[in-house]
C-alpha cells in the first residue's frame, strides 16, 4: 500500500487502470534480466538480438527491474497514477525507491 504523509491510501481509491504497455514493459524487463542471470544470454546486447529489438530499447526496458516493488505491484494491478506511461519510464529515473515514488507520482 502506498500512503500519503497523512496516512491516506493513495492507490486503492483509484479505479483499476491496466496499462498493457506498462505491464508488458515490466514483464519483459524481468524476463530479460532472468535470461542474463541464468546465463541464457550473455549481455543486454545478446538479449536484444534474441528478442529482435534495438539494444538501446532493451537497456531502457531492463532498468524497470530497478523499480520499487510497490510501484511494480501497483502497475501490475492497474493502480498506477493515470498520467504514468511507459515512455516516461524509459528516461532516467532515480534509483532510490522513495525518490522513484515522488518522481512517478505515487
Amino acid at each position: 500500500m502506498i500512503t500519503s504523509p497523512d496516512g491516506r491510501d493513495l492507490i486503492s481509491n483509484q479505479n483499476a487502470n491496466f496499462d498493457e504497455a506498462l505491464i508488458k514493459g515490466i514483464t519483459r524487463a524481468h524476463k530479460w534480466q532472468e535470461m542474463i542471470d541464468s546465463g541464457k544470454a550473455r549481455s543486454i546486447r545478446d538479449v536484444a538480438e534474441r528478442e529482435g529489438v534495438p539494444s538501446g530499447y532493451a537497456c531502457k526496458i531492463i532498468r524497470l527491474t530497478e523499480l520499487a516493488p510497490d510501484i511494480t505491484t501497483a502497475i501490475i494491478n492497474g493502480r498506477q497514477p493515470q498520467s504514468l506511461q511507459l515512455a516516461s519510464m524509459m528516461d532516467d529515473f532515480p534509483i532510490l525507491w522513495a525518490d522513484q515514488r515522488q518522481h512517478f507520482g505515487f
